[in-house]
């Protein structure tokens, strides 16, 4: 009986230690994979200002271009 018991609370452990494992994997993936979405979050934030930034600019040399095939027309 007591040979049952000890092999019951053998098993126990073990069970319990690749929980525990099993668990630490998840962990570590779950903080890796917010990582990564963190970074892909800051690079998509960089590239939104990027074009805001780029936007305006051909903004500007569009209406630059629109002045000066203005000007040459009217010579």
């Amino acid at each position: 009986m007591t040979q049952s018991c000890e092999e019951l609370t053998k098993t126990h452990k073990e069970q319990k230690n690749y929980f525990e494992s099993n668990k630490k994997q998840l962990h570590e993936a779950l903080a890796k994979e917010k990582l990564e979405k963190k970074q892909l979050e800051k690079k998509i934030k960089e590239l939104e200002n990027t074009i805001s930034e780029h936007s305006d600019a051909l903004k500007v040399a569009g209406h630059k271009a629109i002045k000066y095939f203005k000007s040459i027309d009217g010579k």
